[in-house]
């Protein structure tokens, strides 16, 4: 799976100091801050049985790995200058650029619907990626259909 971004607090704290560093000595300092996530997981999904119904509730759980790409960026007057941040006497560290990967828990419920031979299917699901200073939670939510053979 991927998540667009899971940017954590401390991240856009650690980015502010530095476009505040920068802003002293320049005018029109900004800043964006990402953390996409691209991760594997596998687990089990376990049935809970309702007799006299057609939906089939689950629930599950799984263990993964989450690579975890630091996507800070620096401008000045509108010009991205993150390439270039050592003209202005600054480098950035591990902790806001470069990528890490780290074990990923997963756990989650849903409930299937049959419709004839398709299946809606409606799910959330809850991970938490281990990093090294903050865990990072990433929520979801998601509707599917499938075909049943």
């Amino acid at each position: 799976g991927q998540t667009r971004n899971v940017a954590t607090a401390a991240l856009g704290a650690a980015a502010q100091t530095i476009a505040g560093g920068l802003s002293q000595t320049q005018a029109n300092v900004g800043f964006s801050v990402k953390e996409p996530v691209t991760f594997g997981a596998a687990g089990v999904r376990v049935l809970v049985p309702v007799e006299g119904s057609k939906v089939r509730p689950y629930v599950m759980g799984g263990v993964g790995m989450a690579k975890v790409k630091q996507d800070v960026t620096f401008t000045i007057g509108g010009t991205d200058v993150t390439s270039n941040l050592r003209q202005f006497n600054t480098v950035l560290g591990t902790d806001l650029s470069g990528d890490f990967t780290k074990p990923l828990l997963t756990l989650g419920a849903g409930v299937a619907y049959p419709i004839g031979r398709l299946v809606l299917d409606f799910q959330y699901r809850y991970g938490r990626i281990f990093a090294e200073d903050e865990a990072i939670t990433v929520n979801r939510a998601g509707i599917g259909i499938g075909i049943r053979f």
